[in-house]
């Protein structure tokens, strides 16, 4: 209850703010859960402002699949706000990702199809980077 009422008063806070000073507190929040993720530790800070740059936001309510088991793997997820559920194609249950959490990020090196579910079990705020964007980062 706590997170969600401290969550309630920095939304409001943040809508009080000029429109440069809220897309700078939403790049730090990107740039925040990209370093949780050990391959971009080592970037650079410009890189990870582009990686930051790159990331759709995407806002899903409770009990709705983000991936399946077996569809091909097009993007990796940030978790910045609420739980989700990881669960094996059979259904038994892996593990909870909080925020801070990261999920889908072989879908960025490699073709493979997804090998787990993942689904919301609350309102869930995730940072959504696909493929083709991370691709077009590592040529550059």
């Amino acid at each position: 209850q706590l997170h969600s009422d401290v969550s309630g008063g920095v939304m409001k806070v943040l809508q009080t703010l000029p429109k440069l000073m809220k897309e700078r507190v939403e790049l730090f929040a990107k740039i925040e859960v990209i370093i949780m993720v050990p391959m971009f530790k080592p970037l650079s800070t410009d890189c990870r402002v582009d990686l930051a740059n790159a990331l759709d936001i995407q806002i899903l309510e409770p009990e709705r699949k983000i991936i399946r088991a077996g569809e091909e793997g097009k993007e990796m997820y940030f978790q910045a706000h609420g739980l989700s559920q990881v669960t094996s194609p059979e259904g038994l249950h892996l593990g909870i990702i909080k925020p801070g959490g990261f999920f889908g990020e072989m879908a960025l090196l490699t073709d493979s199809k997804r090998t787990a579910n993942v689904e919301t079990l609350t309102y869930c705020k995730f940072f959504k980077l696909k493929r083709r964007d991370f691709s077009g980062m590592i040529l550059k």
